[in-house]
């Protein structure tokens, strides 16, 4: 009994003088109070976190479900390493769409070495580059092995800007012994949040009404926005779709193309109506154009060559109203709502003004001339014939009367036109927020956003029509 209460007695001295605990030769317990000049050594344990960047993320389930499959960073290994981590994904109660298969916490794990550590003051906190501070002195979470500190974008100890904000930061952890020695250990990271996942479908030719390959002569379908300035038609499309509540910050960047082309003119005159004859004199006060000479018979133009100035540019068409989102150099994608199924977009990649297609540098448009629908320059130059002249003689004075004239038309339209197009690939790049540079996604293979070589007939529109 005596020596349990010895070796309280020394504990009492400890607590209050810092004092070390020696148990002697005899077995008794012998104190030391000389003052502890030690203050709290204070260590990261191992504290590994994946790349996120290296996600397999299946969307299947409605949502995206991450798999952490890329590289491990131990926070306790380099000097400042680059964290990059899905910023929805730091949610401290989850987000309302997306989940983990396993969970990648950017959190620390931490050492304590000191026999008076005096737990109300062991804390940490969390600091710009510039030493502002964005969470203050919190009290440090106890685990079997020491200390964690666990961060996150929202809750009781949320820091917003880990979801928002591409920064280097400072995590200050403080520890202090109940002699009054402190030690504060200073560790920093490099934070790249990424944009939450869309879920992308292969590009492939825009085969819509309106869109290129939803186009032909039979379809009646208009050529001229092809070769207007300012009017785009959809060459190629991917859809993709929007899982999840968060904005998504969406660029589209790609070369510029050089289709090559095959188009063909034709140059006729084509019936427009029809006329009243008359007498063939030219004496008579009316006379009657007896001209029956053949029409004229400009020759066709088929040219083949490499489109050089043209217009070009993406859309993003809200699949549910068909209507583009205001695009500049990026665009929102609009989180998706509580009570909403996800919802689907599409990147429509378009072209136009080509004034290659143009007949001989003309500008062209929609047009009608003798029932006959065709793309080409519009009817300026008309002729008349007789389409029959009769020859009578009556008391031997012969007269050529004209049956009746056929007006027409010249029509420089359209015939044919094709177009052939390389390999489309473009490069998709996300972010969090305005203040973050977009990236290229990495989630998707880069297969996905490269179709096959193009090529578009539009088929014969079989003109000039009647003559």
């Amino acid at each position: 009994m005596m020596r349990k209460m010895m070796v309280a007695a020394s504990l009492w001295a400890m607590a209050a003088c810092g004092s070390t605990i020696d148990e002697g030769e005899n077995g008794e317990c012998t104190e030391n109070c000389g003052p502890d000049t030690t203050p709290p050594v204070i260590a990261l344990a191992s504290s590994p976190v994946h790349d996120e960047r290296g996600d397999a993320i299946d969307f299947s389930s409605g949502e995206p479900v991450h798999a952490h499959d890329g590289e491990a960073i131990d926070l306790a290994g380099a000097d400042c390493p680059d964290v990059y981590k899905y910023g929805y994904l730091m949610s401290s109660t989850g987000p309302t769409f997306g989940r983990q298969a396993s969970q990648n916490p950017l959190a620390w794990n931490v050492t304590i070495d000191d026999a008076t550590l005096d737990p109300d003051v062991t804390a940490y906190r969390v600091r710009d580059a510039a030493g502002g501070i964005l969470l203050d002195w919190t009290a440090l979470a106890k685990t079997d092995d020491g200390y964690r500190v666990s961060l996150y974008r929202d809750g009781e100890h949320g820091i917003a800007a880990l979801g928002t904000t591409d920064a280097e930061y400072k995590l200050d952890v403080r520890a202090r012994d109940k002699g009054g020695l402190e030690t504060v250990s200073t560790y920093c990271w490099k934070h790249h949040p990424l944009a939450a996942p869309l879920g992308f479908e292969p590009l492939a030719q825009a085969n819509r009404p309106f869109q290129l390959f939803g186009m032909s002569f039979a379809a009646g379908s208009a050529m001229s926005p092809l070769m207007t300035p300012g009017s785009l038609n959809a060459v190629a499309a991917q859809p993709f779709v929007q899982y999840t509540a968060e904005p998504v910050i969406l660029q589209l960047v790609k070369p510029t193309s050089s289709p090559r082309y095959r188009k063909t003119y034709v140059d006729d005159y084509v019936q427009i109506g029809t006329g009243p004859g008359g007498v063939c004199d030219d004496f008579s006060p009316m006379p009657a154009n007896c001209d029956m000479s053949p029409l004229p018979d400009p020759a066709d133009v088929t040219t083949t060559g490499t489109i050089g100035s043209h217009g070009e540019g993406f859309a993003i068409i809200d699949d549910a109203t068909g209507l583009p989102l205001q695009l500049g150099e990026s665009v929102t994608i609009p989180p998706r709502a509580a009570n909403e199924p996800p919802h689907r977009y599409r990147i429509e990649w378009q072209i136009g003004g080509a004034t290659d297609l143009l007949p001989a540098g003309n500008a062209v448009s929609e047009y009608q001339i003798g029932g006959v629908g065709y793309t080409g320059r519009p009817v300026t130059e008309y002729l008349e014939r007789c389409a029959h002249v009769t020859t009578r003689c009556p008391g031997g004075n012969c007269v050529d009367t004209c049956d009746g004239t056929i007006q027409y038309g010249r029509m420089v339209a359209l015939d044919e036109l094709q177009l052939e197009f390389d390999p489309i690939v473009w490069t998709v790049r996300t972010s969090a927020s305005s203040t973050i540079t977009p990236v290229a996604v990495t989630y998707a293979p880069e297969s996905m956003f490269t179709s096959a070589s193009l090529a578009w007939d539009a088929g014969n529109d079989d003109l000039p029509g009647p003559k």
